[in-house]
């Protein structure tokens, strides 16, 4: 009698072996897809977060507002330097460089100008604190941050 394996038996451990396969490439796949989602994430927030804070930090030392509208601010800080945050496009800028990228277009960038009450003003001397609102998208990555700067004037 001779020793091995029929054609049927080989076959059969094939297929057995494409199955189980294919069970294991979904759960693979779904776990890289998801890191792949987190590592997004944390990166964008994480440059998000700095020009958030890099914004704030900036505004605490604003001496004169020049523009303030809900998508941009320029103001003239204590150095006596003109400094100007604005969105356009995808794109948050200050002065010419970009400082992130990957806002919602429109509406990425949202300042709400407050007066020494908490209400919202127009007017450029009765402005005390500056709500900013980050909202930014890349692809599933969806957030928003906010933060206040407290002027000094």
């Amino acid at each position: 009698m001779k020793k091995g394996f029929t054609l049927i038996e080989s076959i059969m451990v094939m297929v057995l072996v494409g199955i189980l396969s294919a069970v294991f490439a979904f759960y693979i796949r779904e776990a890289v897809l998801a890191w792949g989602f987190l590592s997004g994430q944390k990166s964008l927030v994480m440059a998000s977060r700095g020009a958030l804070n890099k914004m704030v930090r900036e505004l605490k030392t604003a001496s004169q507002m020049v523009t303030y509208t809900t998508s941009e601010v320029s103001f003239i800080n204590t150095n006596g330097a003109t400094v100007t945050f604005v969105q356009t496009g995808p794109d948050l800028y200050r002065g010419n460089y970009i400082i992130l990228q990957n806002l919602k277009d429109p509406g990425g960038l949202g300042l709400t100008y407050l007066d020494q009450n908490g209400n919202q003003t127009a007017l450029a001397p009765e402005i005390k604190t500056i709500w900013v609102e980050l909202n930014c998208v890349n692809g599933a990555n969806k957030f928003t941050l906010k933060s206040a700067a407290h002027l000094r004037q």
